[in-house]
């Protein structure tokens, strides 16, 4: 069985960087020239692991030219920043998402409800991103999902 780390701890966030700098390599010349920020902030999380001096954790990550960082905290120039209760984001952190055309646009479908409904915040958009760069974020998700505890 594969080591399970708890949903956005630190041992989470290392193991969160090693899978995008490896699905980024990975995909090469075909994200070349590419840039993507993305930014997560999870509210109401267990105490041990919110940011200092919060009532939240946050993590961002980079992709910029075929280069992927991570790091603690929220990205002010992300250009698809979400903002959603810790418990209620787990399950969809711990899912593993299908690739099938209708998975993608029934999960899409239920992403604009959520957000529609107020159950998370969300803004810019993901809608425009290549296909590679659709790829390597579906690998990260389904790589991060199987090792969240």
């Amino acid at each position: 069985m594969a080591e399970k780390f708890e949903f956005a701890s630190e041992p989470w966030l290392r193991l969160a960087g090693q899978i995008l700098e490896l699905a980024t390599a990975r995909a090469g010349a075909a994200i070349a020239g590419e840039r993507l920020c993305v930014a997560e902030v999870f509210t109401d999380p267990p105490a041990h692991i919110a940011d200092p001096g919060t009532r939240q954790v946050a993590w961002s990550f980079r992709i910029d030219d075929g280069r992927a960082t991570t790091r603690r905290g929220a990205a002010a120039d992300a250009d698809y920043a979400v903002r959603a209760d810790y418990q209620a984001t787990l399950p969809g952190a711990r899912a593993i998402l299908g690739v099938t055309p209708e998975a993608i646009a029934a999960r899409n479908a239920a992403r604009r409800e959520a957000i529609a409904s107020g159950r998370i915040q969300a803004t810019g958009s993901l809608d425009n991103v290549s296909p590679a760069m659709r790829q390597v974020l579906l690998e990260l998700h389904n790589r991060l999902a199987e090792a969240t505890a």
